[in-house]
């Protein structure tokens, strides 16, 4: 079994540098927005981040006891999650060449729009 890689560190902004840095404003509009973030300082920092959490969880098991059924709010959200896990092989992107966003994501709404009555109220 290799050796696991470390991972690179994260900068560290101290909340006294906040005041110092620009105002945040939406960059990413196109897919050649992506490609430039994609070479930025901030993704690297934002994928090793990810990284690092996930790693944090292997292992970790999420307490469950089996003397309460879990509440209703947590089984329909498990429903939706199936559901949507489902969706995904079932509502595949079109590789046809389309100018504003992957056609298949009206087909991705609609069906939504038919499962709404999953998502309790206080989530909506």
């Amino acid at each position: 079994m290799s050796e696991a890689v470390p991972l690179p560190i994260i900068r560290e902004v101290l909340l006294s540098e906040l005041r110092t840095l620009p105002v945040s404003e939406p960059k990413i509009r196109t897919e050649g927005d992506v490609l430039i973030w994609k070479t930025k300082r901030s993704y690297q920092d934002y994928a090793v981040f990810l990284r690092r959490l996930n790693e944090s969880v292997v292992g970790q098991f999420l307490p469950c006891t089996t003397s309460s059924p879990p509440s209703q709010v947590i089984t329909r959200t498990l429903e939706l999650l199936d559901t949507l896990d489902r969706w995904i092989n079932e509502i595949p992107p079109l590789e046809t060449p389309q100018r504003f966003g992957n056609l298949a994501f009206r087909t991705w709404g609609a069906r939504l729009e038919e499962v709404r009555y999953l998502i309790p109220l206080n989530y909506a």
